[in-house]
């Protein structure tokens, strides 16, 4: 059985079904942020070969803007969910650390419902998008063609697991599980 945080005598208690979810998030979402940096590494590599080899007339494959837009749609879309987890999105507390703990962490839950729900708005309509441009064989304009379905899924992925991570975190905010604003850093 996996064990939590210690209590005050030192004996292990059992995580929560919430908190085992959230440990396997934190693996995955820190995983997938690995995956986008590397691949923006590697985009920088291989912008760089490419307009230097053009240059000066060596081989190149005149579809630098093309990989370019796909690695950056994959990237930003499967790095939300890292950024969320960690407290790296933008928000404005003012009043917030003033507020008792209990007000502050309802308040946290809201923030993480809201998004949850934009984020499973914007995945729905995407991978509505995805369906339709499969079902109709769209492609790129360059000359690999690459099949629509294909980045476009890759960004509906990225949402669908931000909304996952925003509904487990208005759980984990919800059943006291969460940090409230107040134990996050720069809060």
């Amino acid at each position: 059985m996996e064990q939590g945080a210690r209590t005050d005598r030192g004996i292990p208690h059992p995580l929560t079904p919430v908190a085992r979810i959230r440990r396997l998030e934190d693996r995955l979402v820190t995983g997938m942020a690995y995956f986008c940096g590397a691949l923006f590494l590697l985009l920088a590599f291989y912008t760089t070969y490419d307009v230097i080899a053009r240059r000066y007339g060596g081989w190149y494959s005149g579809v630098t803007d093309e990989m370019s837009e796909y690695a950056l749609a994959l990237g930003a879309s499967w790095a939300l969910a890292y950024t969320l987890k960690a407290g790296g999105h933008v928000r404005v507390d003012i009043l917030l650390p003033y507020l008792p703990g209990t007000v502050r962490r309802l308040l946290d839950a809201f923030a993480m419902a809201v998004m949850a729900v934009f984020a499973a708005t914007v995945s729905v309509f995407l991978w509505k998008l995805v369906g339709s441009s499969y079902a109709i064989g769209a492609t790129g304009h360059s000359i690999i063609q690459t099949p629509q379905w294909l980045p476009q899924a890759m960004m509906a992925s990225g949402y669908s697991f931000l909304a996952l991570v925003a509904f487990t975190g208005f759980l984990g905010h919800l059943l006291g599980e969460g940090e409230t604003s107040s134990d996050q850093p720069g809060a």
